[in-house]
């Protein structure tokens, strides 16, 4: 043991469900092999789920917060808001760690970087997937201008500058953090990573395709959350366009979220008999589903670069297949799909998007050219933990 102790806060810890929990689990475990005493305070795992646990040399401390519906805005907004004190409560509870990290789900957790580390005396650490209030005003959850808005700026812009170090995920994260106010010297780029499921499986690939009637098919692939950040009105103009042009191309959108129903009446009402809707899949499923792609989508809304940045590319890396990025150029995405072979799209343009399908559809070498490039934890366990001691 270094004898040191981090304490990670987060809304989600698997079993809950949450890209964000399943990077944290990863990463926590990883540290507690290399000698770190790895705490973990998180919101309710579901029915059965104990109070306290060790496993892996994780210690988890879950607050009894119930987890939040994925549609309905107001009552999300209003779920997340009655768990903030239950966390904090817990994250500033005796013994005192050397080092908190705080995380961006719930939204807004570092406004309380300042009041923790005097609680605490730990050095703060903000680890940003996302960076709010600016990602509501960009959804129009906020107005631009707003009272609102301008409070909540506020609240982060103190608590980012109270934090001793501000991890980012990507080159185009970090600008927005200096933006926000955040000195250079605090900001830490480190990327997320490929999650351990995330593998070639090119059986398990085959056999995703034959369960759900694609053998023969040209699978154009969006694997994720459906939330507000991605939007799918270029996705289904292309997919309205190649339903009789190319018949054999068939999209396939796996996942939930706010927006799974409104794209499932679109469908319907298009008649886009070449869309499939998927639930969501097994966690160790996930090489064998991104795998049975012939082609990825990654899609993020106007206004969005930098704010957020769409982890799914990792995976899709990792399982050897090209994606195109529907969205600005010049982000961490843009970057990885130009590297990886692929395309940097408008996400509204559907002609393009169909045209660039077409282009690819008949090349196959194109596909055949782009081969696994997985990064996992281990990658990465070595920057975080210089971050966490200041190094």
């Amino acid at each position: 043991m270094n004898g040191r102790t981090v304490r990670f806060v987060n809304r989600v810890y698997p079993p809950t469900p949450g890209a964000t929990g399943v990077l944290l689990a990863e990463l926590a475990e990883a540290l507690a092999e290399r000698g770190w005493r790895v705490e973990v305070v998180t919101g309710d795992g579901g029915s059965g789920a104990p109070r306290e646990s060790v496993a892996a040399g994780v210690h988890v401390l879950r607050t009894g917060s119930g987890g939040t519906s994925p549609r309905g805005l107001l009552h999300r907004g209003g779920s997340l808001v009655r768990r903030y004190p239950a966390l904090l409560r817990a994250a500033a509870q005796r013994p005192h760690p050397d080092v908190l990290v705080l995380m961006t789900d719930p939204p807004m957790l570092v406004a309380a970087a300042a009041w923790l580390r005097r609680r605490t005396g730990a050095r703060v650490v903000h680890w940003a997937q996302d960076v709010y209030p600016e990602v509501a005003v960009e959804l129009g959850v906020l107005g631009r201008g707003s009272m609102a808005a301008r409070l909540l700026a506020r609240l982060a812009r103190r608590g980012l500058r109270a934090c001793d170090s501000v991890i980012a995920i990507g080159q185009c994260m970090a600008g927005r953090l200096r933006e926000a106010g955040v000195a250079p010297d605090q900001i830490t780029v480190v990327p997320n990573w490929a999650v351990a499921d995330a593998r070639p499986d090119e059986a398990g690939a085959r056999a995703f395709r034959e369960r759900h009637g694609l053998a023969d098919a040209y699978v154009v692939m969006y694997a994720g959350n459906l939330g507000r950040v991605h939007p799918f009105a270029g996705v289904l103009a292309a997919a309205g366009r190649l339903r009789d042009e190319a018949p054999d191309v068939r999209f396939v959108l796996v996942g939930d979220g706010p927006q799974r129903d409104a794209v499932a009446r679109e469908v319907a009402a298009r008649r886009l008999t070449n869309v499939l809707l998927v639930s969501p899949q097994p966690a160790e499923m996930l090489g064998a589903t991104l795998g049975a792609a012939d082609l990825h989508l990654v899609t993020l809304a106007p206004g969005l670069d930098g704010l957020v940045v769409p982890s799914k590319v990792y995976g899709v890396q990792a399982v050897g297949r090209p994606f195109f990025y529907l969205g600005g150029g010049g982000t961490e995405a843009a970057r990885l799909a130009v590297e990886s072979g692929g395309e940097v799209l408008p996400p509204e343009d559907g002609d393009a998007l169909a045209a660039a399908i077409r282009a690819w559809q008949a090349d196959p070498a194109r596909r055949a050219a782009v081969g696994p490039q997985g990064r996992y934890v281990a990658d990465v366990v070595e920057a975080f933990e210089r971050v966490l001691k200041g190094a």
